[in-house]
């Protein structure tokens, strides 16, 4: 399995229905009643009929490589379980005959208040299928990107800075800027040469590995290295770092047709964090969303390897899998990597 952030993908419900309508005026015109008997379905036929581009049972191609889906692709999943069987259709026969206020759990399948023979349709239609998974993997989204900031791809590269923060200048006070307040964040930018030796994201447009602090040695960059800004109570200059600065890793659920809704659920899978380093203390990683970035949906440590060694390394290695939950359109998903205590040769490598 490749790594990536995995979402719940499902059909468009536009084409969805305008084919169950195809289907009632065959019906209408055999002289049999669509409101009462529906013909007999064939599921991956119907579904393969919906849409030349479904794959059936997997994601949905598209050239940006994320799936243009919907939250609607199995409308007759009634209790939400990512499938359609035997205990939905249990759901729609207890609902059946709910002539106003029904619910998609009441087995309101194309969410007109009611529960009808309609309903039932979508659940012949679906019966047997499970929602498929689209996915965007973070090394595989890592591009020919420009110098500067605003780049165009499927992530965004950020920093918790404290709120009056200026490249290259820095900021008044370094008590604001909290992780849980996505306010804060400011895009990274990519610089080329970074010490004449590799490039990445960084918080100073210079190409110094050191940043105006409470920066410190935050970079973003290829082959999966990262490296935090300086940890909580860090002082200099007269001042007194209030928080750990992250390095961040955003994904924006895009609203990619005006009629339906590309929210969806999701998940981190086969990802894996690794500190390089012997020296020092360990990372943090926090998996978030701006819906509520004051609650962690995944919170982990990496801690030091033993030695340098490439087998104390993997020994070392940990994922931060796990369920994110519903994410609507229009919100991001966070995975942030900070220091956990020091920020000193916190060098590390990560991948989800």
């Amino acid at each position: 399995m490749t790594q990536g952030l995995r979402r719940t993908g499902r059909l468009y419900r536009k084409l969805l229905l305008e084919h169950l309508e195809d289907r009632r005026m065959l019906a209408t015109s055999a002289g049999t009643n669509p409101d009462v008997m529906l013909p007999a379905v064939t599921v991956s036929q119907d579904i393969a009929a919906v849409s030349d581009q479904v794959v059936v049972g997997g994601a949905i191609p598209v050239s940006s490589g994320i799936a243009a889906l919907t939250a609607d692709f199995l409308s007759a999943d009634f209790d939400q379980d990512t499938d359609v069987d035997g205990a939905d259709f249990l759901s729609w026969q207890r609902g059946f005959g709910a002539t106003s206020g029904a619910e998609k759990s009441d087995g309101d399948a194309d969410e007109d208040g009611d529960v009808d023979a309609t309903d039932l349709a979508f659940w012949q239609l679906q019966f047997g299928q499970r929602v498929p998974l689209s996915e965007v993997n973070y090394n595989d989204a890592w591009g020919n990107w420009t110098v500067g900031q605003e780049q165009q791809g499927t992530f965004q590269y950020l920093w918790n800075a404290p709120l009056d923060w200026v490249d290259d200048v820095g900021s008044s006070d370094w008590s604001t800027g909290a992780i849980n307040d996505p306010s804060s964040f400011r895009q990274l930018n990519y610089v080329n040469g970074i010490n004449g030796s590799f490039s990445g994201f960084k918080v100073d447009s210079d190409i110094s590995s050191g940043d105006t602090n409470p920066a410190g040695s935050l970079t973003l960059r290829d082959q999966n290295l990262v490296h935090p800004g300086r940890s909580a109570d860090y002082s200099s200059g007269g001042q007194t770092n209030g928080y750990d600065r992250y390095a961040i890793v955003a994904y924006t659920i895009e609203d990619l047709d005006p009629i339906v809704d590309e929210g969806g659920f999701f998940s981190i899978e086969d990802s894996y964090f690794r500190k390089l380093t012997a020296s020092g203390d360990g990372l943090e990683i926090l998996v978030f969303t701006s819906a509520d970035p004051e609650n962690p949906v995944i919170q982990t440590y990496a801690d030091p390897p033993a030695t340098n060694s490439d087998l104390d390394k993997q020994i070392a290695e940990i994922t931060f899998n796990g369920f994110v939950g519903y994410v609507a359109e229009g919100q991001t998903i966070y995975v942030a990597i900070g220091a956990d205590g020091s920020d000193v040769s916190d060098i590390s490598k990560f991948d989800f």
